[in-house]
């Protein structure tokens, strides 16, 4: 596929878009309904431009941001669940301690000494 001037672009607008707004809700549909993409065109051309899908992009961005957040200790668990949009901490818990191996409350603990993927 090859991805033209404006496509590349508008693709560099969608990852700032996800990096500014990871509290808000970045499912496909709705980055795509925002950009005025249809959802396919939009998993094609993201996974063309950076070689990873969306929903993969979106979750990297998130657990970094997370483990940012943690480490600076400016704010408890729950909220940073929320500031990378995450509204149960369970489920934040889960993804953070899948993505980095430790729990978010380990990560404070270590600090920061843990491997990412």
């Amino acid at each position: 596929m090859v991805l033209y001037e404006i496509d590349i672009q508008r693709l560099k607008e969608i990852q700032n878009y996800i990096e500014s707004n990871l509290e808000k809700d970045l499912r496909i549909k709705i980055i795509a309904q925002h950009f005025r993409l249809t959802a396919h065109t939009l998993r094609r051309q993201f996974k063309v431009h950076t070689g990873v899908p969306v929903h993969h992009y979106i979750l990297v961005q998130r657990m970094v941001r997370a483990r940012e957040l943690l480490l600076n200790r400016i704010m408890p668990v729950s909220e940073v669940a929320n500031a990378v949009g995450y509204h149960e901490i369970s489920t934040f818990s889960h993804a953070f301690s899948s993505y980095y191996g430790r729990s978010p409350n380990d990560c404070i603990k270590c600090g920061g000494e843990i491997e990412g993927n």
